[in-house]
């Protein structure tokens, strides 16, 4: 009868041995600067609820907290949560075109985290359009590009248009003035002996 119970007792064991607890984080390789970022946290071989809390912090010192979120993790949601963060570029103390770092943090009762992420400050669209989709031969392009950022606001920085051919050669460039997110460029004239191809402006 001991053999028995004993044998039982260390099957008992075996299974709670067997369930691993471990968690995993999923965010993006780069955060950009005034844009919302999801951070995913899922968490394995639990049994009971707990609350984590998810940062963005300052670098490389940690004492300001530019974004956080809480989230909890419970068996109703498979242990699985996530935080929308957000760091603004005014909260950073290099300039809209520098690369910077953050840290995330991760923290919870059971399990901590802190890693090391970079920044970018330039996000934003470009929308470049032409007046007609088909050109001939020292036929004149007119091009336009209107400029956003994030928040769909104008930016006003210069622009370049390099134009591409299929084969990689460069056929010419284009500066232009931008003084309300709407980018004026002077004509591009297709050269005398095309490629008849689609050529690339970017």
């Amino acid at each position: 009868m001991g053999i028995w119970w004993t044998l039982c007792f260390l099957i008992f064991l075996d299974k709670s041995w067997g369930q691993e607890q471990t968690y995993g984080i999923s965010t993006p390789k780069v955060f950009h600067a005034g844009a919302p970022e999801n951070v995913v946290i899922q968490a394995h071989g639990y049994t009971e609820a707990f609350d984590a809390t998810i940062s963005i912090r300052s670098y490389p010192d940690k004492n300001r907290t530019y974004s956080s979120g809480y989230v909890n993790l419970s068996p109703e949601n498979k242990y699985q949560n996530s935080a929308v963060l957000t760091v603004q570029a005014k909260q950073l103390a290099e300039g809209p075109s520098s690369y910077s770092y953050v840290y995330l943090e991760i923290v919870s009762k059971h399990f901590s985290k802190s890693e090391k992420m970079p920044v970018i400050h330039d996000n934003g669209s470009l929308f470049i359009h032409t007046d007609k989709p088909v050109y001939t031969p020292q036929q004149p392009v007119k091009v336009g590009i209107y400029s956003l950022h994030d928040e769909l606001e104008a930016v006003t920085k210069e622009a370049v248009l390099t134009f591409v051919d299929p084969e990689g050669s460069e056929v010419g460039t284009l500066q232009g003035n931008n003084h309300t997110g709407i980018v004026s460029f002077p004509d591009f004239k297709i050269p005398s002996n095309p490629k008849y191809v689609i050529e690339t402006v970017f």
